[in-house]
């Protein structure tokens, strides 16, 4: 019994560990396979002028 719970905690780990992974990733940018995503984090901080021309 003592044996499946071993491997059970070392499955779990191994979850876990792919997520912290998963997650470090995510915290550090954008997944380069996305343009768009790429694109809007390139401009996401440029501020968008209201100023109108008068007629």
């Amino acid at each position: 019994m003592q044996e499946d719970y071993e491997w059970q905690i070392e499955a779990i780990n191994k979850v876990m560990g792919n997520l912290y992974e998963e997650k470090a990733e995510l915290e550090n940018g954008i997944d380069t396979e996305n343009p768009f995503l790429s694109t809007f984090r390139k401009y996401e901080n440029i501020e968008v002028s209201t100023h109108q021309n008068a007629v």
